[in-house]
């Protein structure tokens, strides 16, 4: 039905609203089994429904593309998101909209570990570009100003470039940000700083960070910023042996983001009818990563026989919803994960 349907409307010159309906159907069909609606059949939908948006307008592209990344997440198509977040990026710089290129920022510390040296290298390119071409709101520069430090940070993880290089640029960038006095910015900047002076094993300069960006946090009644920052600053208690510390970082954390993670599983019973915005799947999927590696790190501490805080039935049950949800977001390496 769906595909006489999707024909007719075709037929009549009506491709979007073709290829919308063939989204529809691939949201209320996410669920059934491999064996009833095969993977294959489900991705050959997807790639008509993707030509089908390519020949509307660039807004009707862009429109689509949102909606294949809806989709994406539904399947667990995890490149497939990362390849048309970056042709976003690409359509936003070509047209000029600074405001929808800052509207896709938030994507990237959640996935960060699929992407490639050569793809972080495209959007720093386009970043620039941006920066220089684009009249935008005081604002919406420190958060441009931001993603390139994010960017010079990932760059500065990968084994095939200059690690010490990228710090230095990133720190440069994110020393703008915090400059620029826009909270919400700022926090982040502080937050994401403290894993460059951690990794270089300068821990005090590591948890100054940490606090300021937490008491920023505080202050916007930002639970999420408060949350991840609480759960690296565990990591370093855990390095410098401050464990009742940590551990009071952490229940903190894990309170904070055991609620967020309810509120999105409640968010997602009804994205068959309203799917999943791009800036949602990067935002639950951030607070599923900071949940799971709040888990592990508690884990680690309550599973250490040498320890007073020695929790067998705890530290294990801890440990099982630190894998299980690593499966679900279809994490590798997760952040803030001391184990």
């Amino acid at each position: 039905m769906t595909e006489t349907a999707t024909n007719m409307l075709c037929k009549h010159g009506n491709h979007i609203e073709a290829a919308d309906m063939i989204i529809s159907m691939l949201h209320m069909t996410a669920g059934i089994e491999e064996s009833i609606f095969p993977l294959s059949e489900k991705q050959s939908m997807i790639d008509k429904a993707e030509k089908l948006y390519q020949k509307g307008s660039v807004d009707d592209h862009i429109w689509g593309l949102n909606m294949l990344i809806s989709v994406d997440y539904r399947l667990g198509k995890w490149k497939g998101i990362i390849e048309k977040l970056i042709e976003l990026f690409q359509l936003y710089e070509q047209i000029g909209d600074g405001e929808g290129f800052h509207s896709l920022f938030n994507f990237l510390p959640s996935f960060r570990e699929m992407i490639s040296t050569e793809q972080l290298l495209l959007m720093e390119n386009l970043a620039q570009s941006v920066l220089k071409n684009i009249v935008m709101e005081s604002e919406q520069r420190a958060g441009l100003n931001l993603f390139v430090a994010k960017l010079y940070s990932y760059l500065s993880e990968k084994e095939d470039t200059s690690t010490r290089t990228y710090e230095d640029m990133a720190l440069t960038y994110y020393d703008t940000v915090v400059e620029s006095g826009f909270y919400d910015s700022a926090g982040v900047a502080l937050h994401d700083a403290s894993l460059i002076y951690e990794n270089r094993g300068d821990y005090d300069m590591a948890l100054e960070r940490l606090n300021e960006a937490i008491e920023k946090f505080v202050q916007r009644g930002d639970k999420g910023g408060e949350a991840r920052s609480r759960t690296n600053r565990a990591v370093i208690f855990i390095k410098q042996n401050h464990i009742d510390l940590a551990i009071t970082d952490l229940e903190k954390s894990i309170k904070i983001l055991e609620q967020r993670n309810r509120e999105w599983d409640q968010r997602k019973t009804y994205q068959d009818v309203q799917p999943l915005a791009v800036n949602e799947i990067s935002q639950m999927r951030a607070d599923k990563i900071f949940l799971t590696g709040s888990y592990a790190g508690l884990a680690y501490i309550l599973l250490d026989k040498e320890q007073d805080f020695f929790d067998l039935e705890r530290g294990t049950k801890l440990a099982e919803l630190s894998v299980e949800l690593k499966k679900e977001i279809g994490e590798k390496e997760m952040e803030a994960d001391p184990i």
